[in-house]
């Protein structure tokens, strides 16, 4: 996975925005879990990382829609629902 392989509609600044929530929770692990856990395995980590900046770029679109989480099989795992939407 790298920085370049992001949806195709999203605009230069959520790549921008993608890229630097990615490298800073990547860098700086010990400020996004709890004192007192384990450290997260690297690669582990990389994947925490990966997901948590997509869901926020992907929050940044004020037009945003369903963020939904799907699996390799394509199987919907969990989606997230704008408060707009379900007024």
């Amino acid at each position: 996975m790298s920085v370049g392989d992001t949806p195709e509609e999203w605009t230069d600044a959520q790549r921008y925005l993608f890229g630097r929530i990615f490298r800073h929770m990547e860098a700086n692990q010990h400020l996004f879990t709890h004192p007192q856990a384990p450290r997260v395995a690297a690669e582990h980590w990389h994947v925490t990382c990966w997901n948590a900046a997509w869901i926020a770029t992907e929050f940044s679109n004020p037009d945003f829609g369903n963020v939904l989480h799907i699996d390799e099989e394509g199987n919907v795992e969990g989606a997230e629902i704008p408060i707009v939407a379900m007024q």
